[in-house]
């Protein structure tokens, strides 16, 4: 699935907010877009419920869901998540996807080289899953989270800031 981060904010606001909750420009798009798309996926409370209606009924319990960011043409894997449970939505429509943990980028992130539209990556388009789980599985890679607990290249302020913005949007939504 590909998500925003503050990579798509303009400049002038994405510096703004890099002063604010430090975040180094290196690490603009590690952040969620928290003033546009605060929501999915829930690091903090281990819910996929807003974005990406028709994947999220159609994923399976057990399915590995990886969560992109575009960087300048380079699709990277930010965080990925195994589903626990489905649901039904309860802020908005269709299913929600439940999970206990998720994996965070915290060294080279694994890249998406298959060419891909925007609504095909939007719908699950799958990827070489022994690729991406060795690279999730590399702890020099990525790290491994408890729902609710900040990863590692976050600063304490930019996670504060997402967490509440994401309580936010889903009240403001059911």
């Amino acid at each position: 699935m590909v998500h925003q981060s503050l990579l798509n904010l303009p400049k002038s606001v994405r510096s703004r907010l890099g002063e604010r909750f430090h975040v180094s420009s290196d690490h603009m798009w590690l952040v969620k877009n928290f003033l546009k798309h605060p929501s999915d996926p829930g690091w903090e409370d281990g819910t996929y419920c807003l974005c990406h209606l028709a994947f999220r009924n159609r994923a399976d319990t057990g399915s590995l869901v990886a969560d992109t960011v575009n960087v300048q043409g380079d699709h990277r894997v930010r965080s990925a998540f195994y589903v626990r449970e489905k649901r039904a939505c309860r802020v908005w429509r269709g299913t929600d996807l439940l999970f206990d943990e998720y994996y965070f980028a915290k060294g080279e992130p694994f890249s998406i080289t298959a060419r891909f539209t925007r609504a095909t990556a939007n719908n699950g388009q799958a990827l070489n899953g022994d690729e991406l789980l060795a690279a999730l599985t590399n702890e020099a890679r990525y790290g491994s989270y408890e729902i609710g607990a900040k990863p590692d290249l976050l600063s304490q302020e930019s996670w504060d800031e997402m967490s509440r913005k994401a309580r936010l949007s889903r009240v403001r939504s059911s």
